[in-house]
């Protein structure tokens, strides 16, 4: 894991991110990790 405090430096080509507050993993946020991971792999 990267702690980061600056995207400036950053190469973002080709990167999926999802940023949020996961309270657990139920059904909306599975389909969001699948869509991620789906789309990332792609």
């Amino acid at each position: 894991m990267q702690h980061l405090h600056s995207v400036n430096a950053l190469n973002l080509d080709n990167t999926w991110l999802t940023i949020g507050s996961f309270d657990g993993v139920h059904q909306g946020h599975q389909q969001i990790i699948r869509k991620l991971t789906t789309e990332a792999h792609a």
